[in-house]
C-alpha cells in the first residue's frame, strides 16, 4: 500500500524534520510504503538533502522526491517567526499528480502509529480536504475568527491535512490560496485554508493532530467547548496517533511531551551525544533560573505581607 506524505521546511528545522520522518517510517506497517515529498526552501543544501535520503538505508519501504520552492511566497506575510515555508503546503494540489489524495504534516510532530488506517478511512464526498478541528475557544480567538467570517466550531488546524487532489485541481484552489498570501492573517496559511475551504472540510478525530493546548486540558480535566469536540474525542488525544508540538518546541525549550521527541531524536540518524547533553544542560540551566526567580518572588511576597 503506497501512501504519499508531504512535508515542507527550510534549513532551520532540518533535524526536527529528520526526527519527524524517522518516527513516521519506524511506525509503518509491513505492507505500507511511504512516498515522501519534501517541499524545501532554496537554502537547503545538497548535503542536507543527502542526509534526509540516508533514511532509505535504515527504512527501505520509502522514497523521497524533493521540490525546490525557489522564490515562491517571497512577498507573503510573516508573523511570530513562522517562515514562508509554512505557505508551501498551499501548492500541493498543483505539485502532486500521481494520487487522488495526499497527506500533509508539519515537521514539529511525532507519529505514534502508521497512517494507513486514516488514509483508507478518509473517503471524500465533494470536500476539499480532511483535517482536525483547532481548539480555538478563547474569547479573543472567537472574535478574531468572526472578523474573518469563520466559526470556532469548524475551524481547523493546518498541521495535519489530507488533500482531495481530484477536486482541488478542478476547483483551482491553489490560485485562490495564493491570492490571499499577501494578507496579514494572524495564523497565515491556516487562516487561508479555512477561508477558502469553508464548508468543504471533512473533520477527522483529534488523535490525528493532538495539539498541546487540548492535550493539557484533557490531562487536567479542564472544561472544554463541547460544540467543538465530544468528551470521547478529547479523551482520545491522550493516546494520539500524531503528537503536534504547537507552541514551544521540544528541541529548544521545555514543553509537554518533550520526552517523546527526545526519545525519537536518540533513535534517529541525527543523534549527536554532545548536542543532546548540551541541549539538556542549557535547559536545566534555564529551569534553575526560572526556579530562582519564582523563589525570589515568593520571598518578596512573604516579607511584604509581614511589613503590612
Amino acid at each position: 500500500m503506497k501512501i504519499p506524505v508531504v512535508f515542507s521546511f527550510d534549513e532551520n528545522i532540518l533535524i526536527p524534520a529528520g526526527v519527524c520522518i524517522t518516527s513516521l517510517l519506524a511506525n509503518a506497517k509491513e505492507n505500507v510504503y511511504y512516498d515522501i515529498y519534501i517541499l524545501h526552501a532554496p537554502s537547503l543544501k545538497k548535503d542536507d538533502i543527502s542526509e534526509i535520503t540516508n533514511l532509505n538505508k535504515v527504512y527501505e519501504r520509502c522514497s523521497f522526491t524533493f521540490f525546490n520552492m525557489n522564490n515562491y511566497f517571497d512577498n507573503s506575510y510573516e508573523i511570530r517567526g513562522i517562515t514562508k515555508a509554512a505557505y508551501y503546503r498551499l501548492l500541493i494540489p498543483n505539485l502532486i499528480k500521481e494520487y487522488e489524495k495526499v497527506i500533509y504534516a508539519d515537521v514539529d510532530v511525532i507519529f505514534n502509529n502508521c497512517l494507513s488506517d486514516i488514509y483508507k478511512r478518509v473517503v471524500f464526498n465533494g470536500e476539499y480536504l480532511a483535517a482536525v478541528k483547532a481548539d480555538f475557544t478563547s474569547e479573543y480567538q472567537k472574535r478574531y475568527l468572526k472578523k474573518n467570517e469563520l466559526n470556532h466550531e469548524n475551524y481547523i488546524n493546518s498541521g495535519f491535512l489530507i488533500f482531495n487532489l481530484k477536486i482541488n485541481k478542478l476547483d483551482n484552489l491553489v490560485e485562490r490560496f495564493k491570492s490571499l498570501t499577501v494578507n496579514s492573517y494572524e495564523y497565515q496559511d491556516q487562516d487561508i485554508i479555512n477561508i477558502v475551504c469553508k464548508g468543504k472540510i471533512l473533520f477527522i478525530p483529534p488523535s490525528y493532530n493532538s495539539a498541546q493546548g487540548l492535550y493539557k486540558k484533557a490531562n487536567r480535566k479542564d472544561k472544554y467547548d463541547l460544540s467543538v469536540f465530544s468528551q470521547e474525542e478529547v479523551e482520545s488525544i491522550l493516546n494520539p496517533v500524531v503528537i503536534h508540538y504547537t507552541g514551544k518546541k521540544p528541541w529548544n525549550s521545555f514543553c509537554m511531551r518533550q520526552d517523546v521527541w527526545w526519545e525519537w531524536y536518540r533513535k534517529s540518524i541525527y543523534f549527536n551525544q554532545k548536542y543532546y547533553f548540551d541541549r539538556f544542560y542549557d535547559q536545566e540551566q534555564m529551569k534553575d533560573k526560572s526556579a530562582q526567580k519564582i523563589l525570589i518572588m515568593m520571598i518578596k511576597k512573604f516579607f511584604l505581607r509581614r511589613e503590612i
